[in-house]
């Protein structure tokens, strides 16, 4: 819409490295709707995946992509992560920003509180590899390794 059209050319002129944030929600959606329907397993991951993807594309069509996020830290939850890494390798971006704020993480098994100095336990319960680590400058931001 128009507020996009004016961030790409105020981006532009100011030579503004932008990031993008991703959003699986919609106005008519809530967010308590949404964690219903993903831990009901009614988001499927090929859904999540075309739907970012399509983000991307689009932004990336305006401007160079500089970081990624998403609306309330959804890519932290697993099925959400897995197609955040793909998607990052495929565009080939680096950055992805950790939410700022203390987080409850609900899994079939699993309730645990992470905050962002504590994001490690994220990976050793999701038996990810740590595929990011973090820049010494700001801890919200973590970097993919290749």
């Amino acid at each position: 819409g128009t507020h996009f059209e004016w961030a790409v050319n105020f981006a532009k002129k100011t030579n503004m490295r932008i990031g993008l944030h991703l959003t699986l929600t919609q106005p008519s959606i809530s967010f308590r709707k949404f964690l219903w329907r993903y831990f009901t397993g009614k988001i499927k991951r090929n859904w999540i995946y075309w739907e970012w993807d399509r983000q991307i594309k689009i932004f990336k069509g305006s401007l160079p992509l500089h970081r990624i996020d998403s609306h309330h830290g959804v890519h932290y939850f697993p099925a959400c992560w897995r197609v955040l890494m793909l998607l990052m390798k495929k565009y080939k971006i680096t950055l992805v920003r950790n939410p700022p704020r203390k987080i409850c993480w609900f899994h079939p098994n699993i309730k645990i509180w992470i905050s962002r100095n504590k994001a490690w336990l994220f990976w050793k319960i999701n038996k990810q590899e740590p595929w990011t680590k973090p820049l010494p400058y700001k801890e919200e931001i973590w970097h993919l390794k290749e």
